[in-house]
Order: structure tokens, then sequence, then C-alpha cells
């Protein structure tokens, strides 16, 4: 994974949110009505924070000041994209907003996918729903990422809107 994702993904999970986005909104999310396995194959991403609301104060993560949510803060990962008929599972290795994302595909290529990651024991848990178009290779979508916990004795709930972009590899 490549470092500046992981690090911008760990600033939004240190800090930003609304209350909105919940647990059981990203756990067994139905298939679609695609069908195949046209999606499947290897995505290079680019990650665009464009919003953040909540507590997105700087925090303290093991000595190092990070600054959660910097909206125009870019970012690439590669993710591994699996569809089997209408489901859809996305990976992405060593990230902090959600290591797999899972959900239902359609016909026409759109998603909608989420999952649920935590970290440091426990003590922070990452909420992440996407919703978007896989369309001729072409990966086009918004990933809302909502991080809740206690760190160094603040408490934080932190909503981050992503947009993302990429292409098959």
């Amino acid at each position: 994974m490549r470092v500046g994702m992981t690090v911008a993904m760990m600033a939004m999970a240190m800090g930003c949110g609304d209350g909105g986005l919940s647990e059981s909104d990203v756990r067994d999310i139905p298939p679609g009505n695609a069908s195949g396995s046209a999606l499947s194959g290897t995505y290079d991403l680019e990650a665009i924070t464009v919003a953040c609301s909540g507590s997105c104060a700087p925090v303290n993560v093991f000595g190092v000041v990070i600054s959660p949510c910097d909206v125009g803060a870019r970012n690439e990962d590669i993710a591994l994209v699996t569809q089997t008929d209408g489901t859809l599972q996305v990976d992405v290795e060593d990230n902090l907003w959600a290591s797999r994302l899972e959900g239902g595909v359609y016909s026409d290529g759109s998603f909608d996918i989420g999952g649920v990651k935590t970290e440091l024991g426990g003590a922070a848990r990452f909420i992440s729903r996407a919703t978007g178009i896989i369309d001729a290779g072409r990966w086009t979508g918004e990933i809302e990422v909502r991080s809740v916990g206690s760190f160094e004795g603040q408490s934080r709930d932190c909503t981050a809107i992503v947009e993302v972009d990429g292409e098959r590899l």
C-alpha cells in the first residue's frame, strides 16, 4: 500500500463525524442484479478528500501529530475487486478505513459496498460505505468514512467524504 493513503486514512479515522453512518448501515448490503465477473481485477485508485464534519481536530497518534480530514488531500492505492454475479468485494491491503468492503453490484456497473474495521485494540472503529460505478474499466465513486473512538483521552467522531476515481490495471 502506498504510504500517502495510509497516513490520510489514519488522519480521517482519527478525527471527523456527524454520527450518521452506523455499522448496521454497512453490514449485509444485499447483492445487486449483475451477472458474471466482468468487473473483477486490480484497480489503481486516487482518493481526494472533499468534505469533513464532526470532531476533526489534529490528534497525536504514537507521537506523530496528524491533521485529520484535510480537504484537498490526494492519495493513491491499489484495490483488488472481485465480482461474483451481483456481489462485489473490494480489498485494499493495510488500509485503515476498511481493508474489505462488500455489497452489491448492478447490471449497469453501479455498486453499493461497505465494511467495518477496528484498530488500536478496538479503541477505533472505521465505518465505510462506498457507492459509484465501474464502466469500461473506469471506477468513479464516493466513499463516506466515519471514525469513532477515543485516542489519547480525546473522543473522536469524524466523517469524511472522499471522491474515488481510477482505472483497471
